[in-house]
């Protein structure tokens, strides 16, 4: 779904919106290096998104929560962590930014107008969009060619 670590860390079961997840915070180390949640820092940041229907399961608020109940417990640093021990248990060598960059270029090469690109991935401008993800996805081309 293209979000940053630090907005998955964040999220709670009343982010679930029926088919939208709502973004509006992010989980950051504060100056005593604890993590401390705090309001998205800029307004593209807040953002609804559509949920996947292979993502929604995974959505579902168990009857026994309450709305502040983390959907992943887990800080940013941890699912850095764990999602790195996958990719070498599998063989690979990927970043988990990796797969917001990727979920970026899947959105240009479907020709998702900059404007829905921009406001699902929470981007304020299509400098970022064009010169990083188009760019990824020249290459790509080039290595095709």
């Amino acid at each position: 779904m293209g979000l940053r670590r630090a907005e998955i860390s964040a999220l709670t079961c009343s982010d679930v919106c029926g088919q939208s997840l709502r973004i509006r915070h992010t989980l950051s180390k504060g100056p005593d290096r604890k993590w401390v949640k705090k309001a998205a820092e800029t307004s593209s940041g807040v953002r609804n998104i559509h949920i996947p229907l292979a993502a929604a399961p995974y959505l579902q608020r168990p009857s026994d929560v309450g709305d502040d109940t983390p959907i992943v417990p887990l800080s940013p640093d941890a699912i850095t962590r764990r999602f790195e021990r996958l990719c070498a248990s599998l063989g690979l060598s990927y970043h988990f930014h990796a797969l917001r960059h990727y979920y970026a270029s899947v959105l240009l090469a479907l020709h998702v107008p900059d404007k829905y690109a921009m406001s699902i991935i929470g981007h304020s401008t299509h400098n970022m969009l064009k010169q990083v993800y188009q760019h990824i996805m020249a290459d790509g081309k080039n290595e095709i060619d």
